[in-house]
């Protein structure tokens, strides 16, 4: 089990330590958000992949991070493709999911400089 002090992080079941932790199960809490995920697909310092697993208004979720270098920043990109379960509520699954994803970069970037 590991954490952070500001989006608690519980591993249900650990994945392949040959395949740096590809098919790892856990869960993620973001607020009153609670996701399970498990790994996909992971290169340390360039990306990971992630399948959304719990019952979610989403299906067919797959999320991800995309880390770059420039200069002597980090870049973090993030990107997501999903079906909504219900029609014409996409745009608002995405807008959520948007708003979650920045203040998980907005966390990290405020851990950083008080490290």
């Amino acid at each position: 089990m590991g954490s952070t002090a500001a989006f608690p992080v519980v591993v249900h079941e650990k994945g392949d330590p040959r395949y740096n932790g590809v098919g790892t199960i856990r869960t993620l809490t973001i607020g009153k958000i609670t996701v399970m995920e498990r790994l996909e697909a992971v290169t340390p310092s360039d990306f990971f992949m992630y399948s959304i697993l719990s019952d979610s208004l989403v299906k067919q979720y797959l999320g991800k991070w995309e880390f770059s270098k420039e200069k002597d920043l980090t870049v973090v990109r993030w990107s997501a493709d999903f079906q909504p379960k219900f029609p014409l509520i996409g745009w608002l699954i995405a807008k959520v999911t948007k708003r979650v994803i920045h203040q998980i970069i907005d966390q990290i970037e405020a851990d950083d400089m008080d490290g």
